[in-house]
């Protein structure tokens, strides 16, 4: 029970990864604040943890609205009186050619990955001051350590939370907190499922599920739970020495430079 007791705010907690990251902490013992823009969302999330016997309870907010982040902060503290983890893990992607994208699709995915992790950590940073510490992980990508076709806004908003949590985990560090960040390869999720129906493979975009596996070292996606364990591992004392530093959860990926 690695974070028995602890408060954590989980954002676009009601699936995929965020939700099996809620789960993770509940089994370790965390009071959970499941964060979902989607109205009802956090609410049947919540409902099947607490009928699983785990502490949550439920906010509906969209994080690209900082007075709306602000206000969830404030409701958290409210009924709990802390905050010690924050993860942001909302997210959203548009696939299409960097030369046909609209403003508003630019802006959105900004907006969401990485505007969205700077307001909740700014919120949330008051609180964590007071009390001494905490423990901030933001969910950034294999796409924010290189490029991918057709992935403009989503690479650089990830490239971006990198470098913000290298900013944050600098200049919180003396206050106690830690800020860390996961960088996924390519995992089930239903994110995914909408990603691959989108866009299907093209001569433009050689992209399949058998392309992914083949590309990953270890030859296969990764699943939402194995994500959730490293986020898990950076928001308990079991990574008390590890800040601003960003955690590649890839299967390789990465560190593989010819790709069959």
């Amino acid at each position: 029970m690695i974070l028995q007791d602890r408060v954590a705010i989980v954002t676009g907690g009601a699936r995929g990864i965020g939700y099996a990251i809620c789960q993770a902490f509940a089994r370790e013992g965390a009071r959970l604040a499941l964060c979902d823009n989607r109205p009802g969302a956090a609410e049947e999330a919540v409902r099947s943890l607490r009928a699983q016997g785990h502490a949550a309870e439920a906010h509906t907010v969209d994080v690209r609205d900082s007075a709306a982040v602000d206000l969830m902060v404030a409701a958290v503290l409210a009924r709990s009186g802390r905050i010690d983890v924050l993860v942001n893990n909302a997210g959203v992607v548009i696939l299409e050619p960097s030369e046909t994208v609209s403003d508003e699709h630019w802006q959105f995915q900004i907006d969401v990955m990485l505007s969205g992790p700077f307001y909740c950590a700014r919120a949330v940073a008051p609180a964590m001051i007071r009390q001494g510490g905490g423990a901030i992980v933001t969910i950034s990508s294999i796409g924010g350590l290189g490029g991918w076709p057709q992935r403009a806004a989503y690479n650089a908003a990830k490239a971006g939370v990198i470098n913000l949590t290298e900013t944050l985990g600098t200049e919180w560090a003396r206050h106690g907190i830690r800020v860390n960040a996961v960088a996924p390869g390519v995992t089930v999720t239903g994110l995914g499922k909408d990603q691959r129906s989108a866009q299907p493979e093209t001569p433009a975009w050689p992209a399949s599920v058998e392309t992914y596996e083949r590309r990953h070292l270890l030859g296969r996606r990764a699943n939402a739970a194995e994500i959730a364990e490293a986020v898990l591992f950076l928001a308990s004392d079991h990574a008390s020495y590890i800040t601003a530093t960003t955690l590649r959860v890839d299967g390789g990926w990465t560190a593989w430079a010819n790709p069959r």
